[in-house]
């Protein structure tokens, strides 16, 4: 079995992960075309994939949702504090977006920055 190594420096990943920051998503998904690697994902997940590429030479798939984390097709689900948040279950709607300036506060936006929030819930 052959010894893997890391040819770059931890300074130099380091300049990697933040030059990649500043790609736009078209860019980003070019360079993963050329590279033979999965497109599928947001920017954060496409940038540890093509890092962990870079050091280790081993390619990581885009994971799937559970599907216990998704929304059934059809189901209507309340927009209140205590109901889960599943994936699809809610619009960038002015209801929504309401219900959420309520709970996080004046600040929530839906930006990439708010989607992540709610993602991360």
């Amino acid at each position: 079995m052959a010894e893997k190594r890391n040819y770059l420096s931890s300074e130099n990943i380091k300049i990697l992960k933040e030059g990649f920051h500043f790609l736009h998503m078209e860019e980003l998904k070019k360079l993963f075309t050329s590279l033979i690697l999965p497109t599928q994902g947001k920017k954060d997940a496409l940038i540890f994939r093509i890092l962990h590429f870079v050091k280790t030479g081993d390619v990581i798939n885009n994971p799937k949702v559970p599907s216990i984390s998704c929304a059934l097709k059809g189901k209507i689900y309340p927009l209140e504090v205590n109901t889960l948040i599943l994936k699809g279950s809610y619009k960038s709607d002015l209801k929504t977006r309401i219900f959420f300036k309520k709970l996080i506060g004046d600040d929530f936006h839906f930006t990439a920055f708010g989607i992540d929030w709610i993602n991360n819930r």
